[in-house]
């Protein structure tokens, strides 16, 4: 069975934490600028608003009206 990500993202504010490490370490090293990423399972946007705060166009999408 599936876990109910969208009852979490519903009990939870930030259900999963910080940014995922292995994304921060990308984006901290990456020399391009203004790029477009895809977040696909974006959930609360975790990493989403990381790299968009990082001056990425991001667009997020998720299964779960809770975690959008």
């Amino acid at each position: 069975m599936a876990y109910d990500y969208d009852k979490l993202y519903a009990q939870e504010r930030d259900a999963l934490g910080q940014p995922t490490a292995i994304f921060v370490d990308f984006f901290d090293k990456i020399d391009r600028k203004q790029m477009r990423v895809l977040d696909v399972g974006c959930g609360q946007g975790r990493d989403a608003i990381f790299i968009a705060r990082k001056g990425h166009q991001v667009v997020g999408v998720d299964i779960s009206a809770n975690g959008i």
